[in-house]
This record gives structure tokens, sequence and C-alpha cells, in this order.
């Protein structure tokens, strides 16, 4: 089921402008299933979660959540072709996440959240869209605490790709399907997210590490479409 543009700025809205603004951690580059890539962030602040549930009340009919939204990532790029990762490429693939992750821990640079975004989609990489309306954040000093049952929810998805539980993740990185056509093809859906504004930290250097390694395997996103997906409010025609 979908919910009208309309009617989602209405409920949103005044929901979002009682949002405390936040601050997300990118937390490491990382690996998901079908082998796209992503920079995960440590965990929604508790402003965030609030926010989530509230939504999951005010909208009716809401579609469940998906897996994707229930933590904090931006999708950076998906692979070019059916073909799927290779054990060599994955390897090489753990080089360039490690690379680009030691970036991370020595800047420590965070995403602010003064402003959430409602956008009708157009595909799913938000490269296009329809309309888009910015809602403002009740401001005040940045919640960046993420709750400890969150952060720990994180960082188990966040094992399968470390050395310890990368054997057991394999099947997933291999699956068919989340290539680029899929994020870019014609797709309409309604969502919340956070836009990013300002480059995504160390984004340059985790691209050239995976090019150097796998030149050509990945079709990257435009950085004017990077986000980070806060709730989908439903896919259709009355999106």
């Amino acid at each position: 089921m979908s919910t009208s543009f309309d009617r989602a700025l209405d409920i949103l809205a005044p929901a979002v402008r009682r949002t405390r603004a936040a601050r997300l951690r990118p937390e490491a580059f990382f690996v998901a299933r079908a082998g796209v890539l992503t920079l995960a962030y440590s965990g929604f602040p508790a402003s965030i979660l609030e926010l989530k549930k509230e939504i999951e009340r005010l909208v009716p009919a809401l579609p469940s959540e998906n897996p994707g939204s229930q933590w904090p990532k931006t999708t950076l790029a998906a692979l070019v072709g059916d073909e799927p990762l290779t054990t060599d490429e994955i390897v090489l693939l753990r080089e360039a996440t490690g690379i680009g992750s030691v970036c991370l821990s020595r800047g420590r640079r965070t995403i602010a959240v003064d402003t959430l975004l409602l956008v009708e989609l157009r595909c799913r990489s938000m490269e296009r869209s329809a309309r888009r309306e910015s809602l403002p954040t009740a401001g005040g000093a940045y919640d960046g605490q993420v709750p400890v049952e969150h952060r720990t929810a994180v960082n188990v998805v966040l094992t399968q790709w470390r050395r310890e539980g990368l054997s057991r993740y394999v099947p997933e990185l291999t699956l068919p399907g989340h290539r680029e056509r899929h994020y870019r093809r014609a797709h309409r859906e309604l969502s919340l997210v956070v836009p990013i504004e300002s480059p995504v930290p160390c984004l340059d250097r985790f691209r050239t590490a995976v090019e150097e390694r796998l030149p050509g395997r990945y079709a990257w996103f435009s950085a004017e479409s990077l986000h980070i997906t806060v709730r989908s409010l439903g896919t259709g025609p009355g999106v």
C-alpha cells in the first residue's frame, strides 16, 4: 500500500519538527548482500529511533520496514552486470574496505541531521526523483548518543564482514540481484531520508582503493543522490 506525498507531508512535518537534531558517526565501509558497497554508521541516535517509532504509529497501513533501513547506511555502489563476486574479489574488497575504514578512524567526522527529506523516488538510488520537501528538525543540542542495544544490533551486522564472520557471509555476498540496474531502473517509492549534503568522509579514498583492485566492476552513484533512509513509506501508483 502507498501513502500520497501530501498526506505524508501533513503527518510527518509536525513529527520531524518535534525531533531533536542528531549526529550520525561513520563507522566502517561495509560490503552488503549481493556485493553492494555501503558506508555504515554506528547506529541511529535515540531521537531518530523515536521518530521511526512515531512514524509506525502515525502512518496508516504502513508497509513493514525493509531490513536495510533498520540500521543506518549510505549505499555507494553496486556491481555492474550479473557476474557474482569471486573469492579473490572478496579478498580484494576486504583490503579496500580496510583502507577506507582506517581513513574514517583518523577523522571521526559526523553527519549532522538538522533536516530530513521527504522524497518521491523515481529510482532506488535517488538519482531520479519527483517531488522533494525539506523537513527541519527541532534543532537544539545534537543527539549523538546511540542506545546500547541498537549499537549492538548494528555491530552484529558489521561483524559479518569482519574476518571472523566472513566465511559464513560469503553466500550472502554472492547472491544474484541488487546490481546497478536494480538501483537505476524505474521505481516509484515515497521515502523519508537523511540527505548527505557534504562530501562523504573518506569516500574518495575508498573509491580509489576499490577501483585500483576491481577496475570497472562497480557503478558508483552520484554524490548528489547519496542519503540514509530513515523509513520507506510505500510504493505504487499512489506515490
